[in-house]
């Protein structure tokens, strides 16, 4: 508890730490985050029942609140035995001001040499290009799965364009009988791709930036540990990013879609009236 007392580390919503540190310190104390106080709706003071190795183990909610990078629930160490806690998996270590950097580096690099396998060091950087390495990826097997869609769509396209051609091959005969020519029938079917394509576009942006809006206003900060964020700055901001994103897609749908038209058209138009027409029972 005394660590997380430090100003900035663990931010309360409710309770603080004159009244926390004596329960902490006393027995089995509770830090919450607000969802899981409010799942088990339980206040600062409230008792909350924990499973333990022996059983069930009465727990007082010492406070309210979030502290590091994600909201977690926090049990007073001097009930750890009570829950078969091992030792700690990970050790932060902050060098104190002055400190020889390249020294204290060699030196812990030395000690987890000789504890080989069972210890391993990274820095803040290291951990930070770990973080942005995983995100590169994420994103390449995000526009991967997004160009397959893409290619599904136009697929589709190809599919719509046929069938409206074939049901409509009639029609379109009749007016190169009328004197339009191949051209302008197939301007007339592109005309009409294009402008699918255009809707579908713009619907996908407005669904797009409504998910946008309505996945920033659900989740906020809370799994980064910034209770008080502020969320419409927040959605806004995303919304410019999605909004950019959504244009790119604006003007390239009814591009794939004019594409899919003239490959599926351009052979099932060529020809006379009569040709284009077919046989009709």
């Amino acid at each position: 508890p005394e660590d997380l007392s430090i100003p900035g580390t663990y931010n309360f919503v409710e309770g603080d730490w004159e009244t926390a540190l004596p329960i902490m310190e006393s027995g089995c104390g509770l830090l919450l985050p607000s969802s899981i106080a409010a799942k088990h709706r339980v206040k600062v003071g409230d008792i909350l029942i924990l499973q333990a190795v022996n059983g069930p183990i009465d727990c007082t909610v010492a406070g309210i609140g979030i502290g590091g990078m994600a909201p977690a629930s926090v049990i007073s160490a001097v009930v750890k035995d009570e829950f078969g806690v091992g030792g700690p998996y990970a050790l932060a270590l902050h060098p104190l001001p002055n400190t020889d950097i390249i020294a204290f580096e060699k030196n812990l690099r030395a000690l987890a040499e000789r504890h080989g396998e069972d210890a391993w060091i990274s820095t803040p950087a290291q951990e930070l290009q770990s973080v942005l390495d995983t995100s590169d990826q994420l994103v390449g097997m995000t526009n991967g799965m997004l160009g397959l869609a893409i290619v599904a769509a136009a697929l589709g396209m190809v599919n719509t364009s046929m069938m409206n051609v074939t049901e409509r091959r009639y029609e379109f005969g009749l007016l190169r009988a009328l004197g339009a020519k191949h051209k302008q029938v197939v301007s007339i079917v592109l005309g009409e791709a294009v402008l699918i394509g255009l809707i579908g576009g713009i619907l996908g942006m407005v669904a797009g930036l409504g998910l946008t809006v309505t996945h920033v206003m659900s989740y906020g900060g809370v799994g980064w540990g910034f209770v008080g964020m502020n969320l419409w700055d927040a959605a806004w901001q995303s919304v410019q990013l999605a909004f950019g994103t959504g244009m790119m897609g604006v003007l390239v749908t009814p591009i794939i879609s004019a594409l899919a038209a003239w490959l599926t058209t351009r052979a099932v138009l060529r020809g006379s009236a009569i040709e284009v027409m077919g046989v009709r029972e």
